[in-house]
């Protein structure tokens, strides 16, 4: 199903597009405009307030890119889908790519 390299290579890669989508500065302009369109009173609902939380939760976002990266590999690179064995290996790229906001982040 998937290999150990195929792992951390999908775990290293879900961490740096999520690390991306929420802390590198390219993006910060459009965060800094989206999150207040967000999060206005007079249209603040649970399902954007939850939406503007993603925006700046890595934990939160690691998710979603996580089954996205695990997707694209086993769709384009692994060339068949991969059935169940997904939601087995989603969980797990996303758990992988927290160790690496763990080891990473902690020491900067």
């Amino acid at each position: 199903m998937l290999d150990l390299l195929t792992f951390v290579i999908l775990s290293a890669a879900t961490y740096r597009i999520g690390r991306f989508a929420v802390l590198d500065s390219l993006l910060d302009g459009t965060r800094d405009r989206f999150y207040p369109w967000l999060t206005k009173p007079e249209t603040l609902s649970t399902f954007r307030l939850k939406l503007a939380d993603l925006l700046t939760c890595a934990y939160c976002i690691t998710i979603w890119i996580a089954a996205a990266v695990v997707a694209f590999w086993s769709l384009v690179v692994a060339d068949a889908w991969i059935g169940w064995g997904f939601l087995l290996v989603w969980p797990a790229v996303a758990a992988g790519s927290l160790v690496f906001w763990a080891l990473i982040d902690a020491e900067g």
